[in-house]
């Protein structure tokens, strides 16, 4: 799957569990990544104005968003004392990824 497929899939899984967006960021983004006929298309937006690339990171790196994608379950780690909610184990994660969307697709 390209990054514009995973980031359109994961967008709808977390508008499934609930994540809402109070701006059109997130329908922009996710319009953007729509497959068309097997093919991905693109919203023409002026690049200084919109860079789809920054804000789907700062999208899917925003804490509500992982709620709603990972949910909110308890994470326990290797070691007994490292428990968390589940969204912030994987948050950690993606930020080491060097593709975090692919780290993600595993999850749809």
């Amino acid at each position: 799957m390209t990054n514009k497929e995973i980031l359109y899939r994961i967008i709808n899984q977390a508008q499934k569990n609930g994540f809402k967006s109070d701006d059109n960021l997130l329908e922009l983004i996710k319009e953007s990544a729509k497959p068309i006929k097997g093919e991905i298309t693109s919203v023409h937006i002026d690049p200084d104005y919109f860079e789809i690339e920054i804000w789907s990171k700062y999208i899917i790196f925003s804490h509500e968003f992982a709620k709603a994608f990972w949910g909110e379950e308890r994470y326990i780690g290797n070691e007994w004392w490292i428990v968390r909610e589940n969204y912030e184990h994987h948050l950690e994660v993606m930020v080491l990824e060097k593709e975090p969307l692919k780290y993600m697709e595993k999850f749809l």
